[in-house]
């Protein structure tokens, strides 16, 4: 799913911009690559678990989560968001704040979620 929307903002013209990571965001970043659209990620420096994928074109590492999120607010169009974990959950409510408090507009946040026969959906956050 994440592959195909990645695919599809890569032929609208987008740079897709993820986290940099595996799983999700390398499903994303695969499919802008095989799109031939640009593919960024914002890595965070862990000591084990995050290392960037092999899908990006540019990437950039940041020592702090705080400043990670404001460089992917400041440079994005929208947000398009998969299950993740307490870091997109932040990410999430980071952005949602942001947007009720006027410092963001005209900024879609939109959330995915799977469906059965691994077709997806917009969803609300309830149900996500």
């Amino acid at each position: 799913m994440a592959r195909e929307v990645g695919r599809r903002l890569g032929r609208a013209g987008f740079t897709v911009l993820t986290g940099g990571g595996p799983g999700i965001m390398e499903a994303a970043n695969r499919g802008a690559r095989e799109a031939g659209a640009r593919s960024v990620g914002c890595n965070i420096i862990l000591p084990k678990e995050q290392k960037p994928n092999r899908y990006l074109d540019r990437w950039v590492e940041f020592r702090y989560f705080f400043v990670r999120k404001v460089i992917m607010v400041k440079y994005s169009y929208a947000f398009v968001v998969f299950p993740g974990g307490f870091g997109t959950m932040d990410e999430i409510f980071e952005c949602a704040t942001l947007i009720q408090t006027g410092k963001i507009r005209n900024f879609p946040l939109i959330l995915m979620a799977p469906t059965s026969g691994g077709h997806s959906r917009s969803s609300s956050a309830v149900a996500w």
